[in-house]
């Protein structure tokens, strides 16, 4: 018999909580309402087009606008159009045709992210962290040149 943790829930058939390790995990789509993911850190995770966040999550990380975002996350087709990013740690992370137009990505970490095919029209750069280091305020404040 298995005995399971009582801050376990089943969600789209997978068993989600605290301790889980989710590796290369992908819960797209999920509603993670009510969930404690706040034990183990979510690399390399893909949590994009949630229907509902988390109630905690491991530090260093966020869920806004339906994705969960946080060093090594991967993202893949991710609207986050407008969203306030501002000192989101997205260190290492994945990001492929995310729609980062209009965000702000004030003091943002990209530092080691791979963007590709991301959209990046009008987006807010202060004190960020570029992808290869450097930081937007010593590039024109931009990061566009500098992936």
């Amino acid at each position: 018999m298995v005995e399971l943790d009582m801050d376990m829930s089943i969600c789209n058939y997978l068993l989600i909580g605290p301790t889980m390790y989710f590796g290369s995990g992908h819960i797209d789509g999920f509603n993670l309402s009510g969930i404690d993911l706040s034990v183990r850190p979510l690399e390399w995770i893909s949590a994009v087009n949630l229907t509902g966040c988390p109630s905690n999550l491991y530090d260093g990380y966020i869920c806004t606008m339906g994705a969960i975002l946080g060093p090594k996350v991967r993202l893949h087709d991710a609207n986050l159009s407008g969203a306030d990013l501002s000192g989101v740690n997205l260190s290492e992370a994945l990001l492929v045709r995310v729609d980062l137009s209009d965000a702000n990505l004030a003091d943002a970490n990209l530092e080691g992210a791979f963007l590709a095919d991301a959209n990046l029209e009008g987006a807010f750069w202060t004190n960020t962290t570029c992808p290869d280091g450097t930081n937007s305020d010593d590039n024109e404040n931009s990061c566009e040149d500098n992936l």
